[in-house]
């Protein structure tokens, strides 16, 4: 949004910035998608109970989206670009606002996904 409106709000506006920090962290962290669980992380999660025998059954969080194996998916690709995707942005906003050491955080992050992508798919 920032590239279309060249509103900087999106750089300055804390309520932007706390979002992006709580994407790229809290959400990883809640959703087990740290490049060390995701080969393990369970397929629902964060719920009270669910049906494993409902392949079809309301679940936030879920991996991916993929019909060939109903409920037997544990992670896709798509979820994993969006996550270098989020992480290239992220850095990208980081350098814009003049933190280069954290911006490089998220960019060596970035490579590590893509690079987890290349050898698992």
């Amino acid at each position: 949004m920032l590239l279309w409106t060249r509103d900087t709000s999106y750089l300055k506006d804390p309520v932007f910035l706390h979002f992006y920090a709580r994407t790229v962290k809290d959400y990883v962290d809640r959703w087990d998608l740290s490049l060390e669980k995701i080969p393990t992380r369970k397929r629902f999660m964060n719920r009270e109970r669910y049906d494993p025998e409902d392949a079809y059954q309301y679940c936030r969080g879920i991996p991916s989206y993929h019909e060939g194996e109903p409920g037997k998916t544990q992670i896709g690709v798509d979820l994993l670009a969006f996550q270098a995707a989020a992480y290239r942005s992220y850095s990208w906003i980081l350098t814009l606002r003049g933190d280069h050491e954290q911006s490089r955080v998220y960019q060596q992050k970035e490579k590590e996904v893509i690079r987890f992508i290349t050898s698992h798919f």
